[in-house]
């Protein structure tokens, strides 16, 4: 009987360190191949159509001539990307809340809707780069004299272009930095004054 456990004892130990060996082996296989360049016919993490949302903080600039820009900026956003191979291409809705700018009796304050194509590549399985363009609806604000002053408010449509680069965490989160320029004059009369804004954030894709 003392022989019988023993050897049942040796055959679990055995299965034990077999199962293991294969976990291991598996999870470092899978990291290597999500880590190498993309091969001939290799394909990301998703395949076909998936939406995302996300969230970013950073730096935010109203561009207004003679006053004080730039400081916290913030935004959340939306989309639908198609992934084919290393590329991923779609469209994104999002809102950017940009800090005021400010002078002497002076304060302008801007918000934006963002409307935007998205073009990704991936240059591995977990690092990818990012090209946006299209549109936004900036809705600016401009106080004279502080409190009890006048103020003045425009909604202008305005050409936008961004950049940024991401990194996969796992096969749904991923940590991303964006750069998005929104086009104006910095002595517009009609409050569409330049937009800019570099935020770092997270995304979860479904």
């Amino acid at each position: 009987m003392k022989l019988c456990y023993t050897l049942l004892a040796a055959t679990v130990a055995l299965m034990a360190v077999s199962v293991t060996a294969t976990a291991d082996q598996t999870f470092n296989s899978t990291n290597q191949t999500l880590n190498q360049p993309f091969g001939s016919g290799e394909s990301a993490y998703f395949s076909g159509g998936h939406p995302y949302v996300g969230l970013g903080i950073g730096f935010g600039n109203i561009d207004v001539s003679g006053l004080d820009n730039g400081g916290f900026g913030y935004g959340v956003n939306g989309g639908y990307l198609m992934y084919k191979n290393q590329f991923a291409y779609g469209g994104e809705f999002g809102f950017t809340g940009y800090p005021d700018s400010t002078g002497p009796g002076v304060t302008v304050s801007d918000n934006a809707l963002n409307f935007l194509g998205v073009g990704k590549y991936y240059l591995t399985h977990t690092i990818n780069l990012t090209m946006k363009a299209g549109f936004v609806v900036a809705m600016e604000n401009t106080s004279l004299g502080g409190f009890g002053g006048t103020s003045s408010s425009n909604t202008n449509v305005q050409p936008a272009f961004g950049l940024g680069a991401g990194y996969q965490l796992t096969q749904n989160i991923g940590l991303t930095m964006d750069w998005l320029h929104a086009f104006g004059s910095d002595t517009s009369n009609d409050g569409a004054f330049p937009l800019d804004s570099l935020l770092f954030g997270v995304n979860y894709t479904f």
